[in-house]
């Protein structure tokens, strides 16, 4: 059974002009063509049309991916988190009332 999202559904949008797809879209997205590509690979691979290396990295590579996109679902808030951090940090030290970085000239020492 072909489970195609509706037109509707897709807005008649491709990726080239801006949709943005949520983690869940790209995951199912991914777990739909591994099956796919599990279901055809044997055959190429009987056929002649593909080698059993080929077919075995391809399927590696996107379960790999599958991995990845898993691994930040489940850790997307301490993901948000340290990015909201590492943005901060770029940014450098908000400065005091004196112009000084908050918290006084050795501030940075405690961390360091």
């Amino acid at each position: 059974m072909n489970k195609r999202p509706p037109s509707a559904a897709m807005g008649g949008i491709s990726p080239a002009n801006g949709q943005r797809f949520s983690l869940g879209q790209q995951i199912a997205e991914l777990r739909r063509e591994i099956g796919l590509r599990a279901a055809v690979y044997p055959g190429l691979v009987t056929r002649g049309k593909m080698r059993r290396a080929e077919a075995d990295y391809h399927l590696a590579v996107m379960q790999a991916a599958l991995r990845t996109l898993l691994f930040v679902q489940r850790h997307r808030e301490a993901l948000v988190r340290l990015a909201d951090e590492a943005e901060a940090a770029a940014q450098g030290p908000s400065s005091g009332p004196s112009g000084h970085p908050a918290g006084g000239e050795n501030a940075g020492e405690a961390a360091r």
